[in-house]
């Protein structure tokens, strides 16, 4: 993974990631980084795996809802 890439990835997780008394919340990381880590291992190209990000990103800034149903990545439009 290029250094870029690790910079945007640190900076998303910082901006979703809450922090009260000694706990942290973060409950769409925890669907994005299973996507993230489904898409390094098959992603077929940088173009793909640029696509992915993108919707992790949407995902992360509550423009849709990524969830998992039977080993499958869904997508939810939120209104």
């Amino acid at each position: 993974m290029s250094q870029n890439a690790e910079k945007q990835i640190k900076k998303m997780i910082e901006a979703h990631v809450a922090k009260q008394d000694n706990l942290v919340i973060a409950t769409k990381l925890f669907v994005a980084k299973s996507v993230l880590n489904w898409a390094f291992e098959n992603a077929k190209d940088s173009k793909a795996f640029k696509a992915y990000m993108s919707e992790i990103e949407r995902h992360l800034n509550g423009e849709i809802t990524l969830y998992w149903e039977d080993g499958i990545i869904k997508v939810r439009k939120e209104k």
